[in-house]
């Protein structure tokens, strides 16, 4: 049954109302001086979007994923770079490749040796370092190297990182060679020993995966890895 207007009339059914900018702030924390920060930098970035684009953002403050990556990354330090992490976030494209790349604004990837693909990176102290790559016979896991941080120093150098990844890379090379002189190649080859620069032992397992080989762990010594103590 239609609703009638004032004037005894059929009224039309009330057309819902869109959010200003402004209330989307709610979808981001404001727990501490740095979140608070996001007030009229979060409400000015949104303003410079187009609609299809604030329509995606809006859309993806949904995702804890979006949100974290954003608190973790714009902090009250960091919070002049509101305008480009909106703008990555709302431009189309994969979610997941979006957050990596706020994530990673501002900082530097390492050189890594010849032959060596990144297929992901990690922030450890200002510098991108691989979290798994590729590296001709053998690749490794997506989570063997999320511990590389424990090896290095947090202010570590670029070049002290480099020296420490190529390190790391020697040392899977001469395990994946070790691993392919083996008659028996079902079997895995685990925490073979290597000592390298710094008088760092690693230690890499390896195995059979597919048409080639896999890297599942890496170790040099985690928190009291020699690396540790170069800057």
């Amino acid at each position: 049954m239609a609703r009638l207007g004032p004037d005894g009339r059929a009224g039309q059914r009330a057309r819902p109302r869109e959010p200003g900018r402004g209330e989307y702030l709610g979808a981001l924390p404001a727990d501490d001086a740095g979140r608070k920060a996001f007030g009229e930098p979060w409400i000015r970035a949104l303003g410079s979007l187009t609609q299809p684009e604030l329509s995606r953002m809006v859309s993806l403050c949904g995702l804890k994923m979006v949100r974290d990556t954003l608190v973790k990354r714009l902090t009250a330090e960091r919070i002049h770079e509101m305008d480009a992490a909106v703008a990555l976030l709302a431009a189309p494209g994969d979610v997941d490749v979006a957050c990596g790349k706020v994530a990673s604004m501002g900082y530097t990837r390492i050189a890594l040796p010849s032959g060596v693909t990144a297929v992901g990176w990690q922030i450890v102290g200002q510098w991108l370092l691989p979290n798994s790559f590729a590296d001709g016979g053998y690749e490794t896991t997506d989570t063997c190297l999320k511990h590389i941080h424990q090896e290095l120093h947090p202010q570590v150098s670029k070049a002290t990182a480099e020296a420490y990844f190529a390190d790391l890379v020697t040392a899977c090379r001469r395990a994946r060679t070790t691993w392919g002189h083996r008659a028996d190649k079902t079997m895995p080859l685990d925490h073979d020993e290597i000592e390298l620069t710094h008088d760092a032992r690693w230690h890499i397992s390896i195995k059979a995966y597919l048409s080639t080989s896999q890297v599942f762990h890496v170790d040099g010594g985690y928190a009291k890895s020699p690396w540790r103590a170069i800057q």
